[in-house]
């Protein structure tokens, strides 16, 4: 995988979270009943009262514009011991793969371009752990060269680690003047995958880490942990199955296309009570509604819901409904989430629980679409 530890400092302005201005109303028991009440009391409106309750309308994060890729420059560096690790237009398959799975992630909002130069032979030791060193060693050669830094570009440092102590893959951050990516390569354990993944942080993604319960189903201590779950909760880092900023090699998730301004604000549908919800597939460009998105109040995070079936981009994608939290912010690691260990989706007649906050989700149907219901006990405050 990769090495990642800063994080971007862009985020949604804290300001436009929730409005208060905005509310809908929904009285008695037709509503959500206590479960809206409860709802808006975590939200933080002193107006729960049981005979109307408002709850805000709560926006979605704003980013400046669409994230995009349109100029990629690709330094391919080796040891003057070395052979070349591949002939150079295996690389630029690998850009050109990268290419059309972008530009369909994106709905078309991304189309970069790019250009591999050569291999070239550094002047010093490849050290795949200076990054900063290998970088400097990229950009001389583009220099050398009379290659231009132009806006909105990466540069991707393509480097042989042969015979170099490395435990990661690749890395890759949003940085100005140009994003950057290095890539670890090695045979045939560099692939197209890789360095789609790191574009992804390139763009300020962080990763999906996958998150289940600690004990096993059914057990008492998995009872237990029902109330309190989030601190009850096994984490694999980078461990999500679907989006390619975790182990998956499908479409990346609901959460992340929002953050990259690839969905529009009225695709996504927020439950603040009782609610139904058709979901078209996020594979789907075209769809009304990608995303089903849930305030969990306990952490102030959001769960993130998604309909995937498998296309050609995603042969390895099973069909039904994947939970993920966010806490909206720009790089943020976004967590797929099943309480239910080693399960990655829910299908038709399955039911999602989160005991704390008091939420049901069900899939009652799917064909070519998922029809839910989202049900909110009553709490108490």
């Amino acid at each position: 995988m990769d090495s990642n530890s800063e994080k971007p400092s862009a985020i949604p302005n804290p300001e436009k979270r929730i409005s208060r201005r905005a509310f809908i109303r929904l009285s008695g028991a037709a509503a959500a009943g206590a479960g809206a009440a409860y709802v808006a009391y975590k939200l933080g409106l002193k107006d729960h009262g049981t005979s109307s309750v408002q709850i805000p309308e709560i926006p979605l994060p704003e980013f400046v514009s669409p994230a995009k890729h349109q100029n990629i420059l690709v330094t391919l560096l080796k040891d003057s011991s070395s052979e070349e690790l591949y002939p150079k237009g295996k690389v630029e398959l690998m850009m050109e793969d990268a290419r059309n799975y972008y530009r369909e992630n994106s709905y078309g909002k991304i189309n970069f371009s790019s250009e591999v130069m050569d291999w070239q032979t550094t002047s010093i030791p490849i050290d795949p752990t200076n990054l900063e060193g290998m970088a400097q060693l990229g950009n001389e050669v583009a220099e050398s060269s009379g290659i231009e830094t132009k806006p909105d570009s990466t540069r991707i440092y393509f480097i042989d680690r042969r015979g170099k102590k490395v435990d990661v893959g690749g890395r890759g951050e949003k940085k100005e003047p140009f994003n950057r990516v290095w890539i670890f390569a090695e045979f045939d354990s560099t692939d197209a995958k890789q360095i789609r993944h790191e574009l992804g942080h390139s763009l300020g993604l962080g990763h999906v880490d996958f998150v289940s319960s600690k004990f096993v189903y059914g057990t008492p201590e998995f009872e237990q942990s029902l109330d309190d779950f989030t601190n009850n909760l096994s984490v694999d880092p980078a461990g999500g199955t679907a989006d390619i900023m975790g182990r998956g090699d499908g479409h990346f998730c609901v959460a992340n296309k929002v953050q990259m301004g690839w969905i529009k604000s009225d695709q996504i549908q927020t439950a603040l009570g009782n609610t139904s919800c058709e979901l078209d597939p996020v594979e789907n460009n075209r769809g009304k509604t990608l995303g089903l998105r849930i305030p969990k109040v306990d952490t102030g995070d959001f769960y993130y819901i998604e309909y995937r079936q498998p296309t050609e981009i995603e042969k390895n994608v099973d069909e039904g409904l994947y939970f993920y939290i966010w806490d909206e912010k720009l790089g943020s690691n976004v967590k797929q989430f099943y309480i239910r260990p080693g399960h990655r989706y829910i299908k038709v007649g399955d039911e999602f629980y989160d005991k704390i906050n008091g939420i049901r989700v069900k899939i009652v149907d799917q064909n070519g679409k998922a029809k839910l219901q989202v049900v909110f006990e009553p709490k108490k405050f």
